[in-house]
């Protein structure tokens, strides 16, 4: 699949995107709604099948087209980014995580301003048992898994995937 965003330009109920994890309806887009834009920014795969309930009119914009604007107009790549960061952790409200739900609604812009969306490859470490350092991680795409070295062996903990989330903490 070829990253893309679209914009849905029907007048009625167009386009719903279903989990491919589950099969249960998520969300239905109507005329000026879009979505990809997650996708295309971080070039990470789709995570929901999305279908045309009626016959609709969407328009696409491919990556290395959106590459090419910002290159050309680099004045929009930030609020584009910001505007990405707001919406990933306006998603993030739907995993019932105790940290993001306390946050007022009015103060949740400046949280997503704040985090960094951050690509692991495959097999890469996102950090080692007894690391400095403090950070909050939630994963949005992915399977991590956290493991703890003894001198025999690798033992695994946990598996996590979507809406779970750890801490990196060096003072608690």
């Amino acid at each position: 699949p070829i990253p893309c965003v679209a914009l849905a330009v029907s007048d009625e109920r167009p386009v719903s995107t279903q989990s491919t994890w589950e099969s249960k309806l998520m969300n239905t887009f109507n005329h000026g709604d879009y979505f990809g834009e997650i996708g295309l920014a971080c070039s990470m795969p789709r995570t929901a099948d999305v279908v045309a309930n009626e016959q609709s009119l969407l328009l696409q914009l491919k990556k290395e087209d959106c590459d090419k604007f910002f290159n050309l107009n680099p004045e929009y790549k930030e609020p584009f980014q910001l505007m990405l960061k707001k919406r990933t952790a306006e998603s993030f409200r739907k995993y019932n995580i105790p940290f993001l739900e306390m946050i007022p609604e009015d103060k949740y812009q400046r949280l997503a301003e704040l985090c960094v969306i951050q690509r692991v490859p495959p097999k890469a470490v996102v950090f080692h048992e007894g690391a400095d350092g403090r950070a909050f991680y939630l994963i949005v795409h992915g399977q991590l898994i956290v493991t703890h070295k003894t001198e025999d062996e690798t033992i695994v903990l946990a598996e996590m995937g979507p809406g779970e989330y750890f801490w990196r903490n060096s003072t608690c």
